[in-house]
């Protein structure tokens, strides 16, 4: 019977549509706005980097271009042509007559630097630079920079550059080598200023060393350089993320000093108007749908799930339910629709408990089934290595083994308790690795399995076959020792054990062979999987879907499988 879509629904598909749609425009006018927003910071910020800089390298193409005309200037050749000939006073007015236009030069500009001249074939120099006093070539000739370069002096940072005359190429032949030194502090009062005017912290860095402004926040200035990576091109920006802030860095290269200018705005604090904006909308939005829930589940109560069970048990109604009732019961269309669908609710419970007890049984006995598959070999190779060893009078052995292959026998053909611990389950994995390293000598294990694990429950000889797994498939068919190695692991009521070889490699192609056939759904879609199928469904069995095996290759080397299940309740019928 199709049913004609009824007023609540036409309501409902009319309501939703525009809401969304109002949330949906209200995002992408909230998104553009992001956008249109972050775009205008990033050409500020670098409009503003790229004056910045054009004042730095003006200031120094400045102080440059003095220094090439002090090279030539003509007290300068005086005292380098005819020093030699002039009586001492001559040479002292010459010197002083220097000194006075290298004061003259330094105070051209408002920034702190020195200008020191010196003079290699007369070991003279003359110099505003109260820590340099008689000549010494190692002051400029271990150093000499033909461009700006930058020093630590006195744990004080300076850029400085030289410039011989006459010039021959780097300092040879140079009669006069002029160097001018400026102090980084001036940069740092640049920066402050910079900070001072806008948001931010700006720095300038040649990728390991940082100049920045007078109070600067160094630990925002490391997260930053130890995030940034600055590319090829001279200038750009990028978005990078500090304890969970979001920061526009723009970066431009300066043509004179080849420093970067890092600028790092704070995103989040110029966009927190228009995100409270964006929560208020969201919480009134919220509000209304919440109100807007409250209504609808109103009427939905006390009018369309009314009609709705009406509807559903008229038609779910059969004639032999129909005729149980009396003709002499008194009741109307609703009380008798109502009182089938109850009676017929009655045979469904009925019904599905007895199905549910079916399923129960048909579990069980599958579970018996699976447990049956383990492989009878382990036995004849046992068996065979008593033997071997029997012949060889190495009685020690034999005894080992005998006491090892009994405990094992007695655990594995004990039925009664489904559910042992795992404490129980490793004492059999102990007994079961012993009797293999005895026969296999380069067989090395390893058990660390938490206390707190040891008093859970797990379906019985479960972690037995990973580890013939591992040592059939893995170690077997290694050449040399080998190690596999079984660990356990506790997160609240989350547990595993990992049973882990160091075996022949896995590729991830015969991984996922191995994880289709264990996730098959009956053994002939295994098709040579069915060890590990068998461990995955008997998880899933007693310990319900959240459980099963994991595998997962270990690198190079090896494989990984993994028993994992939280804890669940375990009826007391599944306990020893």
């Amino acid at each position: 019977m199709k049913l004609k879509m009824n007023t609540f629904t036409k309501i409902l598909f009319i309501i939703i549509p525009l809401l969304l749609f109002v949330s949906f425009m209200y995002s992408f006018s909230h998104q553009r706005s992001v956008v249109f927003i972050r775009e205008e910071l990033t050409k500020t910020s670098q409009d503003r980097s790229a004056f910045f800089l054009y004042q730095i390298d003006t200031t120094m193409d400045q102080i440059t271009t003095s220094s090439i005309s002090l090279s030539r200037d003509p007290t300068v050749l005086e005292l380098m042509n005819l020093y030699l000939y002039k009586t001492y006073y001559d040479q002292a007015m010459i010197q002083n007559n220097l000194m006075s236009k290298l004061i003259v030069q330094q105070s051209s500009t408002n920034w702190s630097s020195s200008v020191s001249l010196f003079f290699p074939e007369l070991k003279t120099v003359v110099s505003t630079d109260s820590t340099i006093g008689s000549y010494e070539e190692n002051k400029w000739s271990e150093n000499y920079a033909l461009n700006w370069m930058y020093r630590e002096v006195d744990d004080r940072g300076q850029f400085y550059r030289h410039i011989g005359y006459p010039y021959l190429g780097e300092d040879r032949g140079a009669q006069v080598i002029v160097e001018t030194s400026v102090d980084a502090l001036n940069l740092s009062n640049l920066l402050s200023q910079l900070k001072t005017e806008g948001k931010g912290e700006h720095f300038l860095t040649d990728g390991s060393r940082v100049i920045s402004s007078l109070m600067p926040d160094r630990a925002h200035i490391q997260a930053v350089m130890s995030q940034l990576v600055i590319p090829s091109e001279e200038q750009g920006y990028t978005t990078i993320s500090i304890d969970s802030d979001d920061y526009i860095v723009s970066y431009d290269k300066s043509n004179t000093l080849g420093w970067y200018l890092i600028s790092s705005i704070p995103l989040s604090e110029i966009l927190n108007p228009i995100v409270a904006d964006q929560k208020l909308f969201y919480g009134f939005m919220s509000m209304f749908f919440v109100l807007g829930a409250a209504a609808v589940a109103l009427l939905y109560r006390n009018v369309q799930l009314p009609m709705r069970r009406l509807i559903r048990s008229t038609l779910k109604a059969t004639k032999e339910e129909l005729r149980t009732l009396s003709a002499a019961d008194s009741v109307n269309e609703f009380q008798l629709l109502n009182r089938n669908f109850e009676m017929m609710a009655t045979s469904v419970s009925d019904l599905s408990d007895k199905v549910y007890v079916e399923t129960i049984r048909s579990r069980e006995a599958t579970l018996k089934q699976l447990q049956s598959q383990i492989d009878p070999h382990f036995l004849y190779n046992s068996l065979s290595f008593i033997i071997n060893m029997t012949k060889l009078k190495q009685d020690k052995e034999v005894i080992a083994m005998a006491h090892h292959l009994s405990d094992y026998f007695r655990y594995t053909t004990r039925v009664n308790n489904q559910m042992p611990t795992v404490r129980e389950e490793i004492q059999l994995i102990s007994h079961y690795l012993e009797i293999q390293s005895m026969r296999n000598k380069k067989l090395k294990y390893e058990i660390d399995i938490p206390e707190s694990m040891l008093s859970l429950q797990l379906p019985r000889l479960i972690v037995q076959p990973l580890v013939e797994n591992a040592i059939i498939h893995g170690i077997e068919q290694r050449i040399g020792s080998c190690c596999i190695r079984i660990v356990g692991e506790s997160l609240n009521d989350e547990h595993s054990i990992a049973v882990e070889d160091d075996g022949v490699q896995v590729t991830e192609e015969e991984l996922l062979v191995i994880v289709r056939k264990m996730n098959a759904v009956s053994a002939s879609e295994a098709s040579g999987g069915c060890g590990l199928q068998n461990v995955n469904m008997r998880m899933k069995l007693r310990l319900g879907d959240e459980a099963g095996v994991r595998l997962e290759a270990t690198g190079s080397v090896g494989i990984r499988a993994t028993l994992y299940w939280r804890v669940e309740h375990v009826p007391d019928s599944d306990r020893g």
